[in-house]
């Protein structure tokens, strides 16, 4: 758990970078454009390897110790906090299909 959850603390930093220098003007000018990928590699590099233990790890334990109504009750809630913070199509919007 405490990698995992130092992973989250790294994930909400590259993300912040990200969603500042993601900007038209920022992404003009080399010296950003290259910062910005470079954090966007981290990003990548880091999340592979967590989404992976969360869900071959992480997730099949929590669902061992919760039943099937909490667990979907659950997961109602983290959709309307979703709903809530992002609007109607949720995280969906920024999906590259």
């Amino acid at each position: 758990m405490k990698v995992l959850k130092e992973q989250h603390k790294a994930g909400r930093i590259l993300t912040e970078f990200i969603k500042i220098s993601a900007v038209p003007s920022a992404l003009k000018e080399s010296p950003k454009r290259k910062a910005l990928a470079e954090k966007i590699h981290l990003f990548i590099r880091m999340y592979r390897p967590h989404a992976s233990r969360e869900d071959t790890i992480l997730f099949p334990a929590f669902r061992s110790i919760v039943s099937a109504p909490e667990f979907d009750s659950l997961g109602e809630e983290f959709e309307d906090k979703e709903v809530a913070q992002f609007g109607e199509a949720g995280s969906r919007r920024w999906l590259v299909r």
